[in-house]
């Protein structure tokens, strides 16, 4: 949203196209039909802030676009091809944002650009411009950043049908290819002034790859017609492949098949009973990993290695070490996929129509990340290392040696000698991101529909609809994590554990939810008049978190909220009213990363022999912090009610009136975990109350 203290937010759009298109007839019944068409936007934003507050603060973007699209149908109808069709895309957007911003501070702030491993001490930008690290000003200053963003697509499709007969039965046979490929020419974010430039590096993006999809399918659909009857059987198998260039994932691909089959009986017009369809299917579809995965993002780490006193104009030359972290790559990596089933029947009755659909859908190897630690030791040098230093302090030129970590002091009048400070070492781990397969979901539902002929003595129709809609999902990886808490002697926290499906007290959670929904339409021919009342009908919304482990147990009860071991006399964590834990199903030290103590099995030892290990495994424990957190949390029945009034006002005009949620709008729900009341105005369980008028003129 906009700025309402602005004095001006202006767009500008200029946009033009052209289209061409024709087509061509030939004697032997054949056509051929093209179409062109090139389009594009000249435009941008330009919002500029309060004068009152920064004068000089705004934001410029850019909308320039232009696309282009070139297609062709080619109608043979021979006898062994019906139609090719094909054509080709492109786009291009220059989207450059522009952006002055107002910035203070009372004290000197270090500002990190590395990009490299290793030790860098902070300078002032006026006495090393080129400084991986730059001493920020102090008081007001304005900092104009951009982001410059230029998308680049295009794609080229061919694909050919072959409608044919074979005696009765008819074929239908599809075959085509797609490529797109996707880059973009921006310089991504950078800045005007690199004195004034916070912590950022760079990352351009026309220095990425582009990414190019391929993709192959093919579809063929039979009708087998019968006396009385009809199958209709269809298969399609679609591969893809994406190919970006120099990623260590190589050229990935994918096969997706599914098929389905729909059989139609006893139809007609008179009777009770006046036709119906079975049908069912069954899909399988690939989804290939995104760019962000096949082609990651370093990241930086940076650590305060020296954070010496403020020097007489009270500026601080901090120095950090850094360390650039790419996702580790996972050779074992599948492919996720979602498996589709689905089946149904419409049934005709007399004076009904009658619709039911099932559906089960898997969510297979879903692409999630865990983390990979490793021990990492630096030198950390604090302003004690200084307490011995006899060089004064507006004397002093402090550096680093970039591989060591060693800070020297030196006299930059050169009288006194050079000292090195003392540091200490910092054990500490690394962490980066590794992508791997998660556990499966299954999500199904059952919908219904029934539609009743028209009553005509108050030519009224009547439809009932509605579904059944349940979710379950549990995350089974194994994810590291540690503690920030320090040591007994302040170095960062030896331990780390491994917890199911990460370290919160649920891994999983399970919804239900059960709509049913009736719609009147009445219409009186008379005025010319539709009323149409639909109410709306939740009957059942639920929510339920879950924590467990097929190969055990996951969570515990406690006793109180400030116990830390497992209630003796309590197992089920949902009932509704006890604190919970959550353990780590094993931990590693740093001093041996390789062996796995279960964790449980230590911490209840530790309780009865070791205070000082017990203490410190406490802090992998997880707890709860309400007593109702695996309480099912759901809502009473609540519902809505929408009209809808249109009237035909000679051959041309038609006004509706239209009123969302204006029956119930103030019901009182209830909460069932947490047993609280609540109204559902304002609420996201139901469309808001609102109302409106719309016209429709046919010329």
């Amino acid at each position: 949203m906009s700025d309402i203290a602005s004095p001006y937010t202006s767009y500008v759009r200029n946009a033009f196209g052209v289209r061409y298109s024709n087509s061509l007839h030939t004697k032997t019944g054949k056509t051929l039909s093209v179409d062109f068409s090139l389009n594009g936007n000249v435009g941008g934003n330009n919002t500029e802030a309060d004068p009152d507050a920064f004068k000089e603060t705004y934001t410029k973007s850019r909308d320039n676009a232009l696309w282009s699209s070139l297609s062709f149908n080619y109608m043979l109808n021979s006898p062994w091809l019906s139609n090719l069709r094909g054509g080709v895309t492109f786009s291009y957007a220059d989207n450059r944002v522009e952006e002055k911003k107002n910035q203070s501070a009372s004290s000197v702030q270090p500002a990190l650009h590395t990009t490299e491993e290793g030790y860098f001490v902070a300078s002032k930008y006026e006495e090393d411009p080129s400084s991986p690290i730059i001493l920020l000003p102090t008081g007001y200053w304005y900092v104009t950043s951009f982001n410059d963003s230029r998308p680049i697509n295009y794609t080229a499709y061919l694909k050919a049908r072959w409608s044919h007969k074979i005696g009765s039965i008819t074929s239908n046979l599809l075959a085509g290819a797609d490529m797109k490929g996707e880059g973009n020419l921006g310089k991504g974010t950078y800045y005007e002034d690199m004195s004034v430039a916070p912590t950022w590096r760079e990352y351009r993006y026309d220095e990425l790859p582009f990414m190019h999809n391929l993709a192959a399918y093919a579809e063929e659909e039979i009708t087998l017609p019968f006396r009385h009857s009809q199958l209709l059987l269809k298969g399609g198998l679609r591969s893809d492949m994406t190919f970006i260039p120099s990623t260590v994932y190589g050229t990935v691909s994918s096969l997706s098949p599914r098929v389905s089959a729909k059989y139609s009986f006893g139809e007609k017009e008179h009777g009770f009973f006046r036709g119906a369809t079975l049908r069912a299917g069954w899909g399988k579809a690939v989804k290939l990993p995104l760019f962000e995965m096949l082609y990651p993002r370093e990241t930086y780490v940076d650590r305060l290695a020296f954070a010496p006193g403020a020097m007489a104009d009270g500026t601080t030359y901090y120095a950090y070490h850094t360390h650039p972290v790419l996702p580790v790559y996972n050779p074992e990596l599948q492919w996720q996929y979602s498996l589709m089933r689905e089946a149904g029947m419409d049934i005709r009755l007399k004076g009904v129509r009658i619709s039911l659909s099932f559906f089960y859908n898997t969510l297979s190897q879903p692409y999630t990340s865990t983390r990979i630690y490793t021990p990492f030791d630096y030198k950390l040098t604090d302003q004690s290392a200084l307490n011995d230093c006899l060089i004064p302090s507006t004397d002093r030129v402090y550096s680093i040696d970039r591989t060591t970590g060693v800070v020297t002091v030196s006299d930059k009048n050169g009288i006194l000698p050079s000292q090195t400070l003392a540091y200490k070492e910092i054990h500490d781990f690394q962490s980066a991101v590794m992508n791997v397969n998660g556990s499966s979901s299954s999500r199904m539902g059952l919908e219904w529909v029934l539609d009743f002929d028209r009553i005509k003595a108050i030519n009224t129709s009547i439809r009932i609809d509605g579904k059944y809609y349940r979710y379950k999902g549990i995350d089974e990886v194994m994810v590291p994590s540690t503690s920030s808490l320090t040591d007994t002697d302040g170095q960062p926290y030896k331990y780390i554990g491994y917890y199911v499906g990460g370290n919160g007290n649920y891994n999983g959670f399970m919804t239900q939810r059960l709509n049913t929904n009736l719609t009147l339409v009445t219409h009186v021919p008379k005025i010319r008049m539709i009323f149409s009342l639909r109410f709306e009908g939740t009957l059942l919304n639920t929510r339920q978190n879950l924590s467990e482990y097929s190969g055990g147990t996951r969570s515990y009860v406690l006793d109180s909220q400030s116990d830390y071991l497992p209630s003796s006399t309590q197992t089920d964590i949902y009932n509704g009213a006890s604190y919970v834990a959550t353990y780590p199903l094993y931990y590693v030290s740093r001093e041996d990363m390789e062996t796995r103590i279960p964790f449980m099995e230590k911490f209840l030892w530790a309780a009865e022999h070791d205070k000082e290990l017990y203490n410190e495994l406490s802090k992998l424990v997880v707890k709860s912090t309400t007593g109702y957190m695996f309480r099912k949390q759901g809502y009473s029945p609540y519902f809505s009610a929408n009209l809808n009034v249109s009237k035909e006002i000679g051959k041309y005009l038609t006004v509706s009136f239209f009123a969302n949620n204006f029956f119930y709008s103030m019901q009182k729900i209830k909460n069932w975990q947490t047993g609280n009341e609540g109204s559902l105005f304002a609420s996201s369980l139901v469309t808001p109350f609102n109302y409106g008028i719309s016209f429709k003129l046919k010329l």
